[in-house]
């Protein structure tokens, strides 16, 4: 394939962007704001350390996302003071110089966790990493509300047109730290785990296979966003699912996790016993290893 610049001469930013290169270049996933697996809805205010859209999470109290979602990118409005964040995880940025860039009108920084905190500037930011330890890529809506898009993370001191990946790409990569499994629009109850009534006629233990293999670390489960959200059914009996256990697995990837859930009352021992939706899509479970 010819290039479109003469031998010897350093490759554009502009070309970096082809299909030769395209999908590796921006460590940031999610960086136009188009996953949305937890429904976070446009004004609500996220605690610190909450996540809204996948893989960003607020860093201040109470920092509220605007926006109307759009089919290719979203620009979002950051409330007065609220402070933005995703954390890249460490082997995704060996030691090197990157540039951090974005679209609107709030500030940004990078640094590694654990560190000290830069000042916040406008875009594009130049960094020097040491691949010691996970990056915090940071924004901040200081003074009165700011906006925010296309944010990428490349190596390198000048930054390239912004990387637009595959949607299904997006989503996988998102979903290395975070699933969410609802149940059916037209409101039928789902299978989401098939388990087993045991030890007793109260807990359906089983297996969840993942869609991707997940981040190996901490693994959290949370059905909490409905109630009654999940029940256990064996053929005959349901149950409402009081509460429920989720375990690592061994080796370095996550691609099934185990599922232990406590019900309400009991079912036939030994017989099997899937976990269900029980609401249509206000229902479901939700797996997390994020950072």
């Amino acid at each position: 394939m010819p290039y479109p610049f003469a031998a010897g001469e350093a490759m554009p930013a502009a070309y970096l962007n082809t299909a030769l290169l395209k999908g590796s270049k921006n460590r940031i996933i999610n960086g136009a704001f188009v996953i949305n697996q937890r429904g976070y809805l446009s004004g609500t205010n996220l605690a610190s350390g909450s996540y809204g859209f996948d893989r960003w999470k607020s860093g201040y109290t109470n920092t509220a996302l605007t926006f109307t979602a759009g089919s290719q990118a979203t620009t979002i409005t950051i409330s007065t003071s609220g402070v933005l964040q995703q954390i890249v995880e460490r082997e995704n940025v060996p030691a090197g110089t990157y540039v951090l860039s974005w679209t609107g009108t709030a500030t940004g920084r990078v640094y590694n966790s654990g560190g000290t905190a830069p000042a916040y500037a406008a875009s594009p930011v130049t960094v020097t990493l040491d691949g010691s330890a996970n990056v915090v890529v940071e924004f901040t809506a200081s003074g009165t509300t700011k906006t925010l898009g296309t944010v990428q993370l490349e190596a390198g001191t000048v930054p390239s047109p912004f990387e637009y990946r595959l949607r299904g790409e997006e989503l996988a990569l998102c979903q290395r730290y975070f699933v969410r499994y609802v149940g059916d629009p037209a409101g039928y109850n789902s299978v989401i785990v098939p388990g087993v009534a045991n030890p007793t006629t109260t807990v359906s233990r089983g297996t969840l296979i993942l869609p991707v293999p997940m981040r190996r670390g901490p693994v959290t489960a949370d059905f909490s966003f409905a109630a009654g959200a999940l029940q256990a059914w064996d053929g005959s009996i349901l149950a409402t699912v009081n509460s429920l256990v989720v375990y690592n697995v061994t080796g370095n990837l996550t691609t099934t996790i185990s599922v232990e859930a406590t019900l309400a009352s009991g079912l036939n021992l030994n017989r099997p016993a899937s976990i269900l939706t029980a609401n249509g899509v206000t229902s479901g479970l939700s797996i997390s290893t994020e950072l």
